[in-house]
């Protein structure tokens, strides 16, 4: 134990004699580590590596249902980070993507909110821009996505169904509601 003690005696003389020396050594790491801080943090600070990119819909089934799935759809702010959604006519599709001012088009059919209450999964289109093969890609992930969730709700809705159907402590004013 006396050796310990000469020992640090002996090194805190020697740092206290050499005070820049000392403070050098206490505070070289702790600037090194906040510099790796620094850095790590400005390349994690860009939101997306991706370019913002356009998307037109086209909804030719102006119904409260597919406003809502248009709403859902870009109201997402992750989504937002990545592509503008915006909605055109059919007519103008031509000229946005021989322009390349849309990287991929969403085209909801007539009927596909009454198709989607019935259980019939009716696809919904994605034209895609090959001028802009990533960002088309991404969109129709997206999209796909879209339609896997689409399809679970709907099973779970027949599910639900097909049970209140077999049971009879329901009339059928409840079971449609």
């Amino acid at each position: 134990m006396k050796d310990i003690l000469l020992f640090f005696s002996f090194y805190v003389r020697l740092l206290w004699k050499n005070r820049k020396a000392a403070a050098f050594l206490w505070l070289a790491p702790i600037f090194f580590l906040l510099a790796l801080v620094v850095m790590a943090g400005q390349l994690l600070k860009a939101d997306s590596f991706i370019e913002r990119f356009d998307v037109a819909i086209v909804n030719e089934d102006p119904t409260v249902e597919t406003r809502l799935v248009i709403k859902q759809l870009t109201g997402s702010p992750e989504l937002q980070k990545v592509m503008n959604t915006f909605l055109v006519e059919k007519e103008e599709l031509d000229g946005l993507l021989e322009d390349n001012k849309v990287a991929a088009v969403i085209l909801i059919p007539e009927g596909f909110s009454k198709d989607v209450a019935k259980g019939i999964n009716t696809p919904v289109t994605v034209v895609k821009n090959p001028n802009k093969p990533l960002q088309a890609q991404l969109a129709g992930y997206v999209i796909d996505s879209a339609a896997d969730f689409t399809s679970a709700a709907q099973s779970g809705i027949n599910t639900v169904s097909h049970y209140l159907e077999g049971e009879e402590a329901f009339t059928k004013k409840e079971r449609k509601d």
